[in-house]
């Protein structure tokens, strides 16, 4: 959760930067990313912000929930998009052009028909787009750079720390349910998993995460971390089967295993994939 300090009508102090919020990914197509913002606010109105969103966002289409709907209330807001080009992102950002043995640092204030203006400690600074060997370069991280903002406008009957929930669509993530089972001796084990699958470069840590099945969210962890480009699996059941016999096993209805694959072992090698038809499945 991101907090900020506020002063008459502007947030001047962030003090905790980190993506800490709540994802909820559907099987396939858009998530939904819930992100956390608390303020500290003075009675009446106020507007808060920049606040960064996530780069995979569709940040255009925001919902904006205060906690406390009694004593606080939304207005309105001001977004501001990412940028087509990637340095259009860079644009109002500290960076250093570097090329020819010079070194120069400043605020990039324009980007046109390939020339970059950078405002300097020393005056305004025309210079060609750097190509390579020369580069440009900026201490600020990828999602800093090309994330989008919005600045919102809230009203408070008194003054007090304040939580906004900003829930809006994000791209790039999805699950999907893999069944794992093991014949030893008389038994049968089918252990269910989740799969879930960031294909983002986005590191998100200490965040709430949850699946969307159908109208039911079934949350898998209070507290955790996805890496980028990859997969998080979960173990969510197993499901014991005991003195099994023959060449078909019955599953009980009520785990609804009906049109499962299942990826079959007997005694820990792998046997190949079956599917589960009337509540059974053969072993042959």
């Amino acid at each position: 959760m991101k907090r900020f300090s506020l002063l008459l009508l502007t947030a001047v102090i962030v003090i905790n930067l980190a993506f800490a919020d709540t994802l909820i990914v559907n099987r396939t197509g858009l998530s939904t990313y819930i992100q956390r913002t608390e303020f500290i606010l003075p009675e009446g109105e106020s507007v808060v912000g920049p606040i960064k969103l996530l780069p995979v966002g569709k940040a255009e289409n925001v919902l904006i929930k205060p906690d406390n709907k009694k004593d606080v209330s939304f207005i309105g807001y001001v977004f501001e998009p990412q940028k087509e080009k990637w340095i259009e992102n860079m644009l109002g950002k500290v960076v250093s052009l570097e090329g020819e043995g010079r070194v120069i640092s400043g605020t990039i204030i324009s980007v046109k028909d390939g020339y970059i203006i950078i405002d300097t400690k020393k005056g305004i600074v025309i210079s060609t787009f750097p190509n390579f060997p020369s580069r440009l370069s900026s201490s600020l991280s990828w999602q800093d750079t090309v994330a989008p903002k919005i600045t919102v406008k809230l009203r408070s009957k008194k003054p007090q720390n304040a939580v906004i929930n900003i829930s809006y669509p994000v791209e790039g993530f999805s699950y999907y349910v893999n069944y794992v089972a093991n014949i030893e001796k008389d038994s049968l084990l089918i252990q269910e998993f989740y799969h879930i699958k960031n294909d983002t470069s986005l590191y998100l840590k200490d965040i709430e995460l949850s699946v969307k099945e159908g109208d039911k969210i079934n949350k898998l962890y209070n507290k955790t971390y996805i890496e980028p480009y990859s997969s998080k699996v979960l173990l969510t059941r197993s499901i014991r089967i005991d003195k099994i016999s023959g060449k078909t096993v019955n599953i009980p209805a009520q785990y609804n295993l009906n049109g499962a694959v299942i990826n079959l072992y007997k005694d820990g090698i792998f046997l190949g994939t079956i599917k589960v038809q009337n509540s059974t499945i053969s072993i042959q």
